[in-house]
């Protein structure tokens, strides 16, 4: 009689288990996200100027996937605005400041016409660079990066710098 009881007891935990091994990898994936993309997006600038020259600088958008997932990427836009000494600046969306002047406004800058798509490997941090001319006279520039995880599901990333002449 008790061999019957205890197995009956162990069917019992015998579902438990099942139901636990079907929750566990799904409270992984949804609630944890361990198998969503993460990826850090960054912009920054490495400016160069000559006396009485336009300003060189060097673009770096880096993607730094902190996911256990490749991430395919179909494009990466970069949009510079420029602001020069007595220019006036508008607000839109709260209190985002926009610049008057577009200096650079283009999709898919940094893959190339030849690709369809870029990737970024799990833990891999990958640099896009775009060398641009800018005007002597700008004071500041507003640089603005952007790449879709999939249609409409975009990832954006801006920079303020302050370009400034040795004198």
């Amino acid at each position: 009689m008790e061999i019957k009881s205890l197995l009956g007891q162990m069917k019992e935990y015998d579902s438990l288990l099942g139901y636990l091994g079907i929750l566990i990898p799904v409270w992984s994936f949804w609630l944890r996200r361990e198998y969503a993309k993460k990826i850090e997006f960054d912009i920054s600038a490495n400016i160069l100027w000559f006396q009485n020259e336009p300003y060189i600088v060097e673009f770096d958008i880096s993607l730094d996937n902190k996911g256990k997932v490749k991430i395919k990427i179909p494009y990466i836009s970069l949009s510079v605005r420029t602001l020069h000494e007595g220019d006036e600046y508008s607000k839109f969306k709260q209190s985002h400041l926009n610049f008057p002047t577009k200096l650079i406004d283009m999709q898919n800058i940094l893959i190339g016409e030849d690709f369809d798509f870029t990737f970024v490997e799990p833990g891999i941090k990958q640099h896009y660079r775009f060398v641009a001319e800018v005007p002597k006279e700008a004071k500041y520039l507003l640089a603005t990066g952007k790449f879709e995880y999939r249609k409409g599901w975009p990832h954006t990333t801006s920079r303020l710098i302050q370009l400034y002449r040795q004198r």
